[in-house]
């Protein structure tokens, strides 16, 4: 692999694994944030219920009275598709209305009643949001003007709505990771071609140099101006060599021919010995 594509696939796999945290993180945030979002719908929505019902009551109906109960809970259903069922009851734990008729006149369960009936502080109050529930309920009593309990309210939202939500959103967000990936390698695999591209041009040189080296034991090969400047080198100091060496020679012939012409006796003996060299 040369230099170039070690970049390329290094940098691919930083971005690949900076992108996938990213988008791992933002799907945890929007699986939180939608829960959250479905829950407090939910909550409205029973609010919402909770307060037409109660505008009736003080009228000084009782709530077996109010005529349009059902209408207002298919209002309520046809507008929020993540709701299943709605039912309203009384004191007796009697259904009263539904937005499944089926459930008409049918006694509650007494977990939903005692649901129901533990919430006195006006709040919706949560239930079965245990994993293997395939609902998310929500339940809030009805109080009269006199703020006495006369019935309640239990909704029933379905997980399966906020899973394919989270379905969706991960595909488009597959498919939004994979599209930004592709684009990014194309953009850095040519900017490093093009800024890279004489770095890499040098280093394969460079490794090709040695690995000819540690095989062959052969020179590495220079550059042009760097080969001339080494020959002109070598040049001056084989001149400069040649000259030395004749200098030398000279001089040990000149010594030898001296010793050959003049003999120690030919000069006095006399304490002060004779400087041959003056």
């Amino acid at each position: 692999m040369n230099f170039t594509l070690k970049i390329t696939f290094t940098i691919f796999i930083l971005l690949s694994l900076s992108l996938a945290m990213i988008s791992l993180l933002n799907y945890f945030k929007y699986d939180k944030t939608l829960a959250d979002l479905v829950r407090s719908r939910s909550d409205v929505v029973a609010m919402d219920i909770k307060n037409n019902i109660e505008s009736n009551l003080s009228l000084g109906l009782f709530l077996s009275e109010i005529s349009n109960l059902k209408d207002i809970l298919d209002r309520a259903k046809e507008q929020n598709d993540h709701i299943l069922k709605i039912y309203i009851f009384g004191q007796d734990g009697v259904v009263l209305s539904s937005t499944d008729e089926n459930y008409k006149g049918q006694a509650m369960l007494a977990a939903r009643l005692r649901m129901v009936s533990d919430n006195t502080g006006g709040k919706v109050a949560k239930c079965n949001e245990n994993a293997r529930s395939q609902t998310v309920d929500a339940c809030l009593n009805l109080e009269n003007s006199f703020s006495q309990q006369i019935g309640g309210i239990y909704l029933e939202s379905s997980k399966d709505y906020h899973q394919d939500k989270i379905a969706t959103m991960f595909k488009h967000l597959l498919s939004s990771f994979i599209l930004v990936l592709s684009i990014i390698t194309i953009l850095t695999a040519f900017w490093i071609f093009n800024v890279f591209r004489e770095t890499a041009h040098s280093f394969k040189r460079m490794n090709q140099q040695l690995m000819s080296l540690i095989k062959t034991d052969a020179p590495i090969s220079e550059s042009k101006e760097t080969d001339r400047y080494s020959r002109i080198k070598q040049n001056d100091l084989e001149h400069h060599c040649d000259d030395f060496y004749q200098k030398a020679k000279d001089a040990f012939d000149e010594i030898k021919q001296f010793e050959l012409t003049h003999s120690i006796t030919d000069y006095p003996v006399t304490e002060e010995k004779p400087d041959v060299f003056k």
